[in-house]
This record gives C-alpha cells, structure tokens and sequence, in this order.
C-alpha cells in the first residue's frame, strides 16, 4: 500500500503556476507624517526614524491614556516640521521660541494647534484658511514695523520697493 501512494497521484507535487509578485514601490508623500495602525487589540504609532529614539510605539486598544498619547506624538511630529516652515503657526512657534525657550515654546504652539482641531471637530466646520492669512498679514505688519524701527536705530531709512 505504501508504494501504492508513492507512486499514485497523492504523491504528485503540483506545479505552482502562479507568478511572483514584487512588493509594490512605495514613495514618501510626506516626511514629516506620523502613522497610526489600528487594530483590534493594539495601536501602534510610527514616525520617522531621525525624529524619535523609538519611533514605533505600540498601545493596548484598552489604555486610558491612548488619545493623548496620539495626540502627543503626531503633534511632535507636526511642531518639529514647524520650525523651517513659513506659515502662521511656523512664525508663531519661532516668536514662542524666541520668547520663552523650546520646550514652552512646543506647548503653546500644541495649545494652539489644539484648540484649532478641537474648534473643526465640535463645530464641524472645516479649517478656514482665512483666518490665517489674516494673521499672516498682521504678523508681517509686526515683523516690517520691527525691521523699519531696528533701521530707524542704526540711522536708515528705508524706501518701498517699486
């Protein structure tokens, strides 16, 4: 009987007919992205290498503190992409910088960044860029007043461009 079943068709190894996939390229959209994979019984939160000494984390669904450990860490990520960026909340965490030193400098600007997020989220209203920009012009307003006072010092005038 055993050689029956060598030699018969259960032994028979078939043919894997099926092509070889490679594994799709995968671009960088956004350096400065953190991600954040939900399963069933844990999250795990990932952002770029250079950026945390343990850049993937990893949660029980149960843990209390999960939000605001998410919260933490996207905001970090998002403050420290701030600091080269020309934006409002770029000028604002380099104004807080300036002003009281880095680590109280991430505070407010995560304050701020909150308190817009939680603002869409209970109103439903999407982020008005508007908002910004106005404040983008008074802060250039602040910033040109600043330059024309610290030339007024130095004993220059300075003369629009045309």
């Amino acid at each position: 009987m055993a050689n029956q079943l060598q030699g018969g068709a259960m032994s028979r190894k078939r043919k894997n007919n099926k092509k070889k996939v490679s594994a799709p390229t995968l671009y960088c959209l956004n350096p400065n992205a953190a991600g954040v994979d939900v399963g069933a019984t844990e999250i795990y939160i990932a952002v770029p290498v250079d950026r945390d000494p343990q850049p993937v984390r990893h949660f029980s669904t149960f843990t209390g503190d999960l939000h605001a450990a998410v919260l933490r860490r996207c905001a970090r990520v998002y403050l420290l992409a701030l600091h080269r960026s020309q934006s409002y909340l770029g000028h604002f965490y380099r104004r807080m910088r300036a002003k009281l030193g880095a680590p109280k400098a991430i505070t407010a600007t995560a304050h701020k960044l909150a308190r817009i997020i939680y603002h869409m989220v209970t109103t439903g209203q999407d982020y008005d860029e508007t908002i910004c920009v106005k404040n983008e012009m008074k802060n250039r307003q602040r910033l040109e007043a600043m330059v024309r006072k610290q030339a007024r010092e130095l004993g220059f005038q300075l003369v629009a461009a045309s």
